[in-house]
Formats: structure tokens, sequence, C-alpha cells
């Protein structure tokens, strides 16, 4: 009797305990994430607290678009100092020498020093905001016991909540299925999701808002999804050739550079808006009085063209300024060109630095594009549509992108197994 396989054999995923494990470990993460996004700061009146947000809510818009901020919970901050710090060192790096040694380095001592660099700064932000805040509740009238002592408690419970959140998320980065930090810098924006949609369903059905706004966002949102996914996933490709003596059989041999179209991902918009938040708090501390300050918060709260405009520029600076940072053209010429290697389709007499300069040029810009539009569109969407929720187009990209990064890890940590279906004899 003779067995053959009657069709091409086909690879299926099969689940191991240790992924299993890994998705339940993440899983069990997020549920203490959520859990903490219920428990008030120790001193808070809560009688106030939820007259403020259900009395009158537009009163606590500086409370921030967090959820568990609006709450006024120990994880307020989450893990939003640790992302600032991170792009602040980033930014920093295009500068030092030092620094940029540090992040660019294949060894794990330095990636360690990096990161221990990011956690302490990140501290210190969350100190400074926690303080911060702990003034501005006393201020609209929400502490039941204002003073040194509900102070130093706010800016403890509030550090404690943003140490435990970092911890929790580079434990998911080690033990679980995704980058932590990431996963739960977007789960407020996925959380919030689905109550949001069937809010935005309900309101179109019930005739209370206008027919093309639900349509407009379902269409928005998997557009803007579609394009991040092409986006982020798009290089440009250039063969190299290697030296004809690298080769045992005198061949030169063909490789490709990889240049990615995005290289800044979420922090570009992230420095935009934090520069902005900055930028509003500093002209809202200004002496009053004066009417051109009245003028100026006005002009740069969200929506506003000075806002917009702003927003748009920063993105497209740090963008290039990230790109730019991201390749050294001339550092990679000097390496290949001295050892005899060349870029092929290289027009005749243009020499080869001026003509990876002219692919890169064209490609940061396509990226500062494709980026601002991101962020922007949402905008745009929500100021004129007067749409009941906000969608952020950061929110968005952070999500779309720590959803590809499961996605990726986890088809590499399941093995596959073959079936084949035999024949009879």
């Amino acid at each position: 009797m003779t067995t053959q396989p009657s069709a091409q054999p086909a690879a299926l995923p099969t689940m191991s305990d240790e992924v299993t494990r890994r998705i339940l470990f993440t899983l069990g993460v997020l549920v203490i994430y959520r859990l903490g996004n219920f428990l008030p700061l120790p001193g808070i009146n809560p009688q106030a607290l939820t007259e403020l947000l259900t009395v009158r809510p537009s009163s606590a818009n500086w409370l921030g678009a967090n959820e568990a901020m609006r709450r006024v919970s120990i994880f307020g901050f989450g893990v939003t100092p640790y992302v600032i710090a991170c792009v602040l060192l980033y930014l920093a790096s295009g500068f030092s020498e030092r620094l940029r040694v540090l992040r660019l380095s294949a060894g794990a001592p330095s990636r360690r020093q990096f990161n221990q660099y990011i956690r302490v700064g990140a501290l210190i932000l969350a100190a400074m905001q926690a303080y911060a805040i702990a003034i501005a509740l006393e201020d609209a009238k929400m502490v039941l016991d204002p003073g040194f002592v509900f102070r130093l408690s706010t800016v403890v419970s509030l550090l404690a909540g943003t140490i435990l959140l970092i911890w929790l998320g580079e434990q998911i980065s080690a033990r679980g299925i995704c980058d932590g930090i990431w996963l739960l810098f977007a789960a407020s924006f996925i959380a919030e999701l689905p109550a949001n949609v069937a809010g935005l369903a309900w309101l179109a059905s019930t005739a209370e808002l206008a027919g093309w706004v639900a349509p407009a966002y379902a269409a928005l949102f998997v557009a803007l999804t579609a394009l991040i996914v092409l986006f982020e996933r798009a290089e440009r490709r250039i063969a190299v050739r290697a030296s004809a003596a690298d080769r045992s059989d005198g061949v030169p041999q063909a490789s490709l550079l990889r240049l990615r179209l995005d290289n800044s991902g979420i922090l570009a918009p992230v420095l935009a808006s934090t520069l902005l938040t900055v930028l509003l708090t500093l002209a809202a501390l200004a002496p009053e009085g004066l009417p051109w300050v009245a003028k100026l918060v006005s002009a740069l709260e969200r929506g506003q063209p000075l806002n917009l405009v702003l927003y748009a520029g920063l993105i497209v600076f740090f963008f290039l300024f990230f790109a730019a940072a991201a390749f050294d053209t001339r550092r990679w010429v000097a390496e290949v060109g001295g050892a005899g290697g060349s870029v092929q389709g290289i027009p005749e007499g243009v020499p080869m630095a001026a003509y990876l300069d002219g692919v890169l040029t064209r490609i940061a810009f396509l990226g500062a594009l494709y980026l601002t539009l991101i962020c922007l569109v949402p905008e745009l969407l929500t100021t004129f549509a007067a749409a009941p929720f906000y969608l952020g187009g950061t929110s968005l990209l952070v999500a779309v992108l720590v959803a590809m990064d499961a996605i990726q890890r986890f088809q590499v940590l399941i093995p596959r197994r073959v079936e084949t279906t035999i024949d009879g004899p």
C-alpha cells in the first residue's frame, strides 16, 4: 500500500503552555491596571468629584483626557511620564554622543543604562506633575483636608502608581506577548473604544447626532488603521553590491539596504503634544489682566487654528529630526564605499552620498505627511463634526502599533505543525 500527500502541507499554529502563560500574564496585568483606575487618591472629597464629573463635566478639562486622571486615580498618570522621558532622551541623544552610543549600542549593559536614565527622568516628571495636580485639586475645592499632608500623600500615591505601572509594563515585555509600556499607554484608549462606539451608534439611532457623523467616524477609523499598517510596514529597498574581493569565487555579493518610511513612530506626536501642553500651561500662568495672555490661551486651545498649525509644524519638525538621526549617510558611505561596495541604480556622475540623501529626503517628507494626516484629521473631524467623543490620532497610532507588535511576537512564539492529507491505497 502506498500513501502520498494529496495537497500541499498546511502549516497550522499550535498553542503551547508557554504561549498560554504569556497571554494569561498579559491579561492579568491589564485587569490590575483597569481596577487601579477606579482607586481614588486619598483625601479626595467624593461628593465634589461626582459633581465635577457629572454636573460640571466641562470644568474637569484641566484633569486631561485620560480616564484614570479624570477619576483622580492613583494610576492617573499611567506610563505617560515614562513615555515623555523616553521621547526627551531620544531627542537629547541627537545632540549627545554619549547618549547616542548608549541608545544604539547592541550590548545589554548599555541598553540597561539608557533605560535607567528613562526611569529616573520619568520619576522626576511624575513627581513634579503630581505636586502641580495636588495644588490644582486644592484650588478646585475637591480636598477634604488641604495642606502639606494631602500634597505629600498625593505625590507619593501618584508616584507609586507610576512606578508600579512601569514595573508591570517591563514585566509584560519580559513575560508577556508585546511591549508592556506601550500596551499600558494604549490601554486607556482601547478600553474606552467599545463604550464610545456603542454611544455613537445609540446617538445616531436616536437622531441626536447628524446622520453622516457615525459613518464618517467608522470610515475614518478603518481608513486610518489601514493607512497606519501600510505606512509602518513600508520601506525603501536599495540594492547594494559588495566588493568582489569579499567573495572567494570573485563574484560580488548583492544585499539590500532597507530604509523605513517611519523612523519616529509615536515619538514625534508625543513630543509635539507635550510642547503644546507646556506652552499652554506657561501662557495660563502668565500674570492676569494682560489682554494678549487671554487671547493666546484661547488661540492655543484644542481645535483652534493656531493650535492645529503649531501641532502640525512640530510633528513635521520632530519627524524630520528623528529621520535624520536614524541613518548616518556619511558613516554608511564611508564603511561600504571604503570596502569597495557600491549602490546599484545610481545615475552616472552622482555621488553615492548625494543619491542616498535624496532618497532619504523624499522618504522623510512622505513619512512626515503621513504622520501629520494621522494626527490632524481626527482633530479636524472632532472639531467640526462635534462628535460626542474624542478620537485621537496619537492614541489610534499607539493602539495599532501595539497590535502589530503583539501579532508579530505572537507569530514568533507559536510553533507550527505540518498536516498532510493521506490518500487511501
